[in-house]
């Protein structure tokens, strides 16, 4: 093999063997060693995997009807931009001079009515907050 191939080779196993892998490592989590009846069911309540996609559920629908009943407010925005310039007048370069400017601007907009659909639009995410809470 060439001393490139060889080198190169070193590189990647000293680079990738600082790496610790975690796929069974069970040392960071608390896992009983006397498993019984109750802590079983503790344990798979705490780990259920469509118990944690429910809350998940219900947290994003939370934001959700936040989101829509924002839509109700107004939102502002600006924005801001400065320049300087330096520049010689004179050929010779004995005399400067330095240029600024600036840009500074606010917008702003407010939905006042949108056919009924803002209403309608948080009681919908109202009544899905309800809903997934049942399915808890």
């Amino acid at each position: 093999m060439s001393q490139l191939t060889l080198k190169s080779m070193l590189f990647l196993f000293l680079g990738f063997s600082c790496f610790q892998g975690f796929a069974q490592d069970t040392a960071t989590k608390d896992i009983p060693v006397i498993w019984d009846l109750a802590t079983c069911l503790q344990y798979a309540k705490e780990n259920n995997i469509q118990l944690k996609t429910l809350r998940l559920s219900t947290e994003s629908a939370k934001q959700d009807e936040l989101q829509s009943k924002s839509a109700l407010l107004p939102n502002l925005s600006g924005s801001a931009s400065q320049s300087f310039n330096h520049y010689n007048l004179n050929t010779n370069g004995t005399t400067s001079a330095i240029n600024s400017s600036g840009a500074y601007g606010l917008a702003s907009s407010w939905t006042l009515y949108k056919g009924g659909y803002l209403k309608t639009d948080i009681k919908q995410k109202d009544l899905w907050n309800c809903n997934i809470k049942v399915d808890i």
